[in-house]
């Protein structure tokens, strides 16, 4: 997990060269590869949109010479930006591969547990909302279904109870809180 957490920071501040890297070292683990495609087609649109935004909204050369053209820095930058989002779906797959749905809402409530204490956050209500919505994501809807559960006509299926297997804390749970309370400060002091 320490390794899946830098590779999400890495991505918001890498160039092309790290973001091949993450490719290869995340690829080969089983299971990623098709999640991830899945993952991508998925966001083509965002993808699709995110990258007009980006490459009409960049000041610069236009291409062609003509004032409703996207300009060259807006293509480089959109491709920059759509790179880093493939990555960090990747990522993503990644989590899901090695974690799975239990171990990320596991992971989630471990993170926000804090919050609670606090009396910032209800960590049992964000687990189980999470848990409803990733386990009505596994299975497709039926066309037009949205309608009915805005309707409150259509009931959502999901478990009746949820168990969280919490493991005990290890050097490693230290290690990376630590680190990653490091690399906060390095980006809000840099």
């Amino acid at each position: 997990m320490l390794l899946w957490l830098l590779a999400v920071v890495a991505t918001q501040y890498a160039g092309y060269g790290l973001l091949a890297t993450l490719l290869v070292l995340a690829l080969p683990i089983s299971g990623v590869f098709e999640r991830w495609r899945r993952f991508l087609w998925r966001s083509r649109w965002l993808f699709a949109m995110l990258w007009l935004i980006l490459a009409y909204n960049m000041p610069g050369e236009a291409v062609f010479d003509s004032p409703w053209m996207v300009t060259y820095e807006g293509i480089a930058e959109a491709n920059l930006h759509m790179a880093r989002l493939a990555v960090m779906l990747l990522c993503l797959a990644w989590l899901f591969a090695k974690a799975g749905r239990d171990g990320i809402i596991e992971g989630l409530w471990g993170l926000f547990h804090p919050l609670q204490r606090w009396g910032v956050l209800n960590t049992e209500r964000v687990a189980v909302r999470l848990s409803l919505v990733l386990s009505n994501l596994q299975k497709p809807l039926v066309r037009g279904e949205w309608r009915r559960m805005l309707l409150h006509q259509g009931m959502l299926e999901g478990p009746e109870r949820l168990e969280l297997l919490m493991p005990s804390w290890s050097w490693r749970d230290a290690s990376a809180v630590l680190l990653g309370v490091v690399m906060l400060a390095m980006v809000v002091f840099w």
